[in-house]
C-alpha cells in the first residue's frame, strides 16, 4: 500500500537519509538506525536524529496519538500551568 497516495500525504527531499519527509507532520526527524540487536525480540528500534524540523504555522496542533491495540488519541487540550514555577523553572 501506498500510504502517501492512500492518505494524500506530500513527500518531501531530506537531506541526510533516505525516507520522505512528510509535508503535513508538524514535527520530521531523519534518523540513523544505530542498533538492530533488539528489532526482531521487542521490535524496538534504536535510531540517532540527525536532523530535525518543525512547522513553524502550528500554533496549538491537534495531535494523534497511538496508545495500544488499534486505540488512538487526539490531544487538543491546552494546559497552561505557568503560574505553578518559578520563573527559573521554566
Amino acid at each position: 500500500m501506498d500510504k502517501f497516495d492512500a492518505f494524500k500525504l506530500i513527500a518531501l527531499l531530506v537531506h541526510k537519509v533516505k525516507a520522505p519527509l512528510i509535508k503535513e507532520c508538524h514535527g520530521n526527524f531523519e534518523c540513523n538506525l544505530v542498533n538492530e540487536s533488539l528489532i526482531r525480540k521487542y521490535s524496538l528500534f534504536i535510531s540517532k536524529v540527525v536532523k530535525a524540523y518543525v512547522a513553524c504555522s502550528a500554533k496549538n496542533p491537534k495531535t494523534i496519538h497511538y496508545q495500544d491495540d488499534g486505540q488512538f488519541m487526539v490531544a487538543d487540550a491546552q494546559l497552561n500551568p505557568r503560574r505553578h514555577f518559578k520563573p527559573e523553572m521554566l
